[in-house]
């Protein structure tokens, strides 16, 4: 049975009995204040909330881009539950500063699909929503591999991809 589960944010966790997916995971949720220094995932909120969301594994953590508030928590919830991160340039290079294994990382492209159990992924590269001018501020790419703490502008957008998620028991379009 298909279940959709929306956890927060922008976070989603899709999954049919078999196979679960977790999109954009955001768990810390740093105060305003908190962006002003440094920002880094807390491991003991995001285990509280993967517990409270009953989930113990999980096949694929999927981004649909590199702001803080869609990827800072992806890099260890890919880890905590055995997961493969599948997003942007960037989001390898956060996967890299995190210390996850270059074979948990699988990188997204423009038109690519793969395939988790009886799910169909398909990734669509489009342009961020306006940012009214601030652009500048979190748009690009992470050049290099992101070892948090770090400022939140540091989590550039990278690449931003509409994610496609079929099923033969329904679909979901995800515009991060």
């Amino acid at each position: 049975k298909l279940r959709l589960t929306y956890l927060g944010t922008n976070c989603l966790h899709l999954q049919d009995g078999e196979t679960r997916l977790l999109i954009d995971p955001f768990f810390t949720r740093p105060s305003l204040f908190a962006l002003l220094r440094r920002v880094a995932p807390n491991p003991s909120i995001i285990q509280n909330c993967l517990e409270r969301a009953n989930i113990s594994r999980l096949d694929a953590v999927l981004l649909s881009h590199t702001h803080y508030d869609h990827a800072l928590d992806a890099v260890l919830t890919a880890r905590l539950t055995g997961a493969l991160l599948v997003g942007s340039a960037s989001a390898s290079r956060l996967a890299a500063g995190g210390g996850l294994p270059v074979e948990s990382c699988l990188r997204a492209e423009d038109g690519r699909s793969l395939s988790f159990g009886a799910f169909r992924i398909t990734f669509f590269q489009h342009p961020h929503l306006s940012l009214n001018g601030l652009g500048w501020l979190a748009g690009g790419n992470i050049e290099k591999p992101l070892l948090p703490p770090v400022p939140a502008w540091q989590y550039r957008q990278g690449e931003v991809f509409t994610i496609l998620c079929q099923h033969p028991a329904g679909n979901l379009l995800v515009v991060g």
